[in-house]
């Protein structure tokens, strides 16, 4: 197996932060038998705010984040201690309930002992709310330097990014992908138009900020404001500095963003041959569709005035809750074997025949029998049904040893089990993420 299977894999920013969270974790067992536990105690007996802490966090650590986020508002009133606050703040802010995230990071701030962790959660809201000015409003003494190259450029940045101009009386953009998407290994590849200049970009839900090569960042004249250091896959796990600069103009078909963020890499020098990436922060100001039947990508605007309904065409659709870690891992429950509700990574960007990457930790859960992948560090496991929940697929082979991050399973303050890819989602006819309601809409199988 050929190195060029897993140039695309993980496009992991090292801006992305370890939770807030300080939990002790145990295994997934022993989380789930806690929360039985916990469970029978609330339907027994009357419980006291010490059971209610617990069983919140431990919903929280196994990625119950609605569970955990009803559970804990019912408890905060009566209690508001720092590790309540912390606790509230990082349900919302998973959830995207920026509001509320914001407000309880802001009561958290007040508690002598956790101005570090409200300050993390703070850059991590304004990023999402793209209210990146309100940067200025924190102490850069307390930003903790996982996310310090973040808040610099949040700071540095003028003006409103990601400003949305449509040049269609039906709000609708679409762009068709140029390349043979059920080749082996393939991923979509699009044009797109940056300050001028035509661009191919792979698309990639694992990534972030609009990704460009270094030397089509010249061309387009793409203005940097400042560099961070990140580390990937397709570097083989090494250290790379980055700027991070501004696109005047990204051109989706009829729909045009202006003021965008952009990070400028050595990105076909490490072997990929398209331009950059296309990533979560470009599709998350859209009403997004990867429609794979007809080899496209399709968006509308968010928001209540274009429902769900407006893109299902009469079929009937699945609805998959996800959440969002860090900048933009969006997470999403789905099932290995016969073990259900665990958090799958869902990454269009994995450059490999294999649907599926695992964590150690998910591996030796399931106890699965390591197949090595010869002159690669690799290795790969057999599985007998894989997919998101209510989307599930029979036999497939996943990657193991690819995460380029430590302690990837506990490292984002919840259980990381695995990372489902292209290979998985190209399965079905097309797919929309919908950043109002949280929710995957996927057309409904049939037996």
């Amino acid at each position: 197996m050929s190195r060029s299977f897993f140039l695309m894999c993980l496009l992991f920013y090292p801006d992305i932060a370890v939770s807030n969270l300080v939990n002790k974790f145990g295994s997934r067992t022993d989380i789930e038998t806690r929360v039985i536990e916990l469970r029978r105690q609330f339907k027994t007996q009357k419980v006291n705010l010490i059971t209610r802490r617990s069983y919140a966090n431990a919903l929280y650590q196994l990625g119950e984040m609605n569970k955990a986020y009803e559970l804990h508002g019912k408890f905060l009133k009566a209690s508001a201690t720092p590790e309540d606050l912390l606790l509230g703040a990082n349900t919302a802010l998973a959830l995207m309930r920026l509001e509320r995230a914001e407000q309880l990071f802001n009561s958290l701030y007040g508690h002598d002992g956790f101005r570090s962790q409200a300050t993390k959660g703070l850059i991590l809201v304004y990023y999402h709310q793209q209210n990146f000015q309100k940067i200025s409003k924190l102490n850069t003494d307390e930003i903790p330097s996982d996310l310090e190259p973040l808040a610099r450029y949040l700071k540095l940045f003028e003006g409103q990014p990601y400003q949305i101009q449509w040049n269609s009386q039906n709000h609708i953009a679409q762009v068709n992908f140029v390349n043979d998407i059920y080749a082996p290994a393939a991923l979509p590849e699009l044009i797109v138009i940056v300050n001028g200049v035509e661009m191919l970009l792979t698309l990639d839900t694992g990534g972030d900020r609009l990704y460009l090569d270094e030397s089509l960042a010249e061309k387009a004249q793409i203005r940097i404001i400042t560099d961070t250091q990140s580390k990937y896959a397709y570097t083989g796990g090494k250290v790379v500095k980055e700027p991070l600069g501004v696109a005047h103009t990204v051109q989706l078909g009829n729909v045009e963003l202006r003021n965008v963020p952009v990070t400028i890499a050595q990105w076909k020098a490490n072997g990929p041959t398209t331009d950059g990436v296309l990533g979560t922060a470009i599709l998350k100001q859209f009403l997004t569709t990867i429609d794979y039947k007809n080899s496209k990508i399709i968006f509308r605007p968010r928001g209540a005035q274009t429902p769900i309904q407006s893109i299902s065409r009469s079929r009937e659709m699945t609805s998959i809750p996800f959440f969002l870690a860090s900048t933009h891992l969006m997470i999403a429950k789905g099932q290995l074997n016969d073990r259900t509700k665990l958090n799958f990574f869902v990454d269009s960007g994995l450059a490999a025949t294999m649907p599926l990457v695992m964590v150690e930790e998910t591996v030796s859960f399931l106890r699965l029998e390591k197949n090595a992948i010869p002159n690669q560090p690799y290795y790969w496991v057999s599985i007998d049904k894989h997919g998101l929940t209510g989307m599930v697929k029979g036999p497939a082979q996943a990657l193991g040893n690819m995460f380029v991050d430590q302690n990837m399973h506990t490292k984002l303050g919840f259980l990381l089990d695995i990372l489902i890819s292209h290979q998985y989602l190209r399965e079905f006819e097309d797919w929309t993420i919908d950043f109002d309601s949280m929710t995957f809409y996927f057309p409904k199988i049939t037996s």
